[in-house]
């Protein structure tokens, strides 16, 4: 049956854009991606590695036919995750593994950039709104056509929600930097090399965060974040020099090595976080015509590590429903669209909640105590453990309680011999 007649518009070419972009493709559905940038700001925008769970975001490339392009590009030593406190004592270590591959951002968008056809793109479309009859309001004035159908792949402010919902995401209280160490010196040099280099250092104390990264193309990235920090407005400008000077006062009291760290980075390259998230009962009436997915729909702070696995998964189940859609008689499709839209809806948000929660509760055992990560890893552990759980059968959540007591126990032993 011909698809011809059902066209979507997806807003927004990160991950979970441009993978339903691809699925739409291969099975030939009419569609466009409107994207604010330009292609090269795209991708010549810097990020950390991204940590791909074979559940979620890594089946989701998988099912698109992208899972050895992904590996390709995949960085194994960097899998490994150490949380240490200020002192750089280490509290717990994971050495990683091949299930969960991490990818550089930008090398993942430039994959996923690459399987669209240029012709599928409308760059440097920057959404103002989307009309009542589908049709989308551009910054500079242009209009697009109506279409059958919309997403809103355009994260946290996206502008595709407010045609769902007037409900914003909130400020969780922690602001901060990250900055980019691209100096090959500094790389090899003691100050990096004496960390515990698996991948991710993340280290608290004193309600602050010092979080490095081990990014390709001999690069790492440097984040920084204070809770109770009231941020300036987020269109004010901040000098990066004076903002690295504020940061290592902040931070005289920690080991040296992080202090000497911040003498390495490039201020040029410095991005700004005001962390947000949008509430956790958040929902909106189902629109047969119009969704957002990813952090659209459940933004969250990054303190639980599934961002761009659920868009990844939201992208591609829903590309299920629009197929399917596109497929069906004209005749049958407004029906169909209501009830399925409706069920991916419910599915996505649920999902996200659950991620939400996990995040929030994360964020509060390291960045909400004046102990940690001493006296909240073990419950830091154990909520990590709990929603991993949450997706396996009954006999191993059954294990949770042994597991919690082991876990108590273990970090009980360690605060004694410290």
């Amino acid at each position: 049956m011909s698809t011809e007649d059902f066209q979507v518009a997806i807003v927004g070419a990160g991950p979970a854009g441009l993978l339903l972009a691809i699925r739409l493709l291969q099975a030939e559905v009419s569609f466009l991606v409107f994207e604010g940038r330009t292609r090269e700001q795209l991708l010549q925008q810097q990020g950390r590695s991204l940590d791909l769970h074979p559940r979620s975001g890594l089946a989701a490339l998988d099912a698109c036919g992208l899972k050895s392009a992904v590996f390709a590009h995949a960085r194994q030593e960097a899998n490994g995750v150490t949380v240490t406190d200020k002192r750089l004592q280490s509290w717990f270590s994971y050495p990683g593994g091949s299930r969960n591959p991490h990818v550089g951002r930008e090398d993942l968008i430039q994959l996923l950039v690459d399987a669209v056809p240029a012709e599928n793109f409308r760059w440097n479309h920057k959404l103002e709104r989307v009309d009542k009859d589908n049709s989308l309001l551009f910054r500079d004035g242009s209009r697009s056509e109506p279409f059958s159908f919309v997403v809103g792949a355009d994260g946290a402010w996206s502008r595709v929600r407010a045609a769902l919902s007037p409900r914003l995401p909130e400020y969780t209280g922690i602001a901060g930097q990250t900055f980019v160490v691209t100096n090959r010196s500094a790389l090899d040099s003691p100050i990096l090399r004496n960390m515990p280099r698996t991948g991710s250092l993340f280290s608290f104390s004193d309600k602050k965060a010092f979080i490095v990264h081990y990014m390709s193309k001999d690069r790492a990235s440097v984040t920084l974040f204070q809770t109770d920090y009231k941020p300036p407005d987020r269109t004010a400008e901040i000098d990066p020099v004076d903002e690295i000077k504020r940061r290592r006062r902040l931070y005289d009291d920690w080991d040296v090595q992080f202090v000497r760290l911040l003498e390495h980075v490039d201020p040029a390259s410095m991005e700004s976080w005001q962390l947000h998230m949008m509430p956790l009962d958040f929902d909106w009436p189902v629109n047969p015509r119009c969704i957002v997915i990813g952090d659209a729909a459940s933004l969250r702070s990054p303190f639980g590590g599934e961002g761009v696995n659920l868009a990844l998964q939201d992208a591609f189940e829903l590309s299920g429903t629009l197929i399917a859609a596109a497929e069906a008689p004209a005749k049958k499709r407004q029906q169909m669209l209501e009830q399925e839209v409706s069920k991916f809806q419910r599915t996505m948000l649920d999902r996200g909640h659950l991620a939400q929660k996990l995040a929030k509760d994360m964020q509060a055992a390291m960045m909400d105590s004046s102990t940690a990560p001493r006296c909240t890893v073990a419950d830091w552990v154990m909520l990590r453990a709990r929603y991993e759980f949450s997706f396996k059968s009954k006999w191993w959540r059954m294990m949770l309680p042994i597991l919690d007591i082991g876990v108590h126990a273990y970090y009980a032993g360690v605060r004694l011999l410290r």
